[in-house]
């Protein structure tokens, strides 16, 4: 079927943490299971000790100087599902899984895209036209895009779950050394300059 109007695909291969008996092999299968460039101060020990809310001078004293700083914008998402979607406030849309109508937000709390599939048997999903948790059709989408998150609450009720994207800038510490899948390594940080988000991810391309 064609994408609904206004929907961008949700995607799962992307942003997915690699079970611990893969990584335990990783070194195994011709000295790893992917390609990764780190910044020159960078240390997964010390990596892994960064928390949420360390400020960034914190983090670039530790870890030194990113291989890049990369501008970004916040938003919000909100996710109807009957699954409890238990990651999806902490990680986002790439956690999502079953069926689910996903309404994301700019800063100012607009409405400006809808997402979703249906899980319609185990291990198959379809996407399309009110191919969704809500049953919305293309023309559904077309009339929602830039309403308000109480209009959005008004007509829908209160969403299984909420994400918020706080990121002004990502510190990326690590990308691929040869184009394909790499051991992502990133922090964001909100614009009080608090550490917002940690990327600790194995990205599969």
């Amino acid at each position: 079927m064609s994408p609904l109007s206004g929907v961008r695909p949700i995607m799962h291969v992307g942003a997915f943490r690699t079970p611990l008996p893969l990584l335990a092999l990783c070194p195994l299968l011709l000295s790893g299971c992917s390609s990764t460039h780190h910044a020159p101060q960078f240390s997964e020990g010390v990596f892994r000790s960064v928390k949420l809310g360390d400020s960034e001078e914190s983090v670039l004293q530790q870890l030194g100087q990113p291989l890049a700083r990369i501008s970004a914008t916040p938003y919000s998402e909100w996710v109807y599902s009957e699954q409890d979607q238990a990651e999806f406030s902490q990680q986002g849309e790439s956690t999502l899984r079953g069926t689910f109508a996903l309404f994301e937000f700019d800063v100012n709390g607009t409405l400006r895209h809808i997402g979703g599939q249906l899980a319609s048997a185990p291990g198959e999903i379809v996407t399309g036209n009110r191919q969704n948790y809500l049953r919305l059709s293309s023309s559904d989408i077309r009339g929602l895009l830039g309403s308000t998150m109480d209009m959005i609450r008004a007509r829908f009720g209160e969403p299984k779950a909420v994400y918020h994207y706080r990121a002004v800038v990502i510190l990326q510490y690590t990308k691929s050394a040869t184009g394909g899948s790499y051991r992502k390594r990133e922090i964001g940080i909100d614009s009080q300059g608090r550490v917002a988000h940690i990327w600790s991810e194995f990205y599969e391309d």
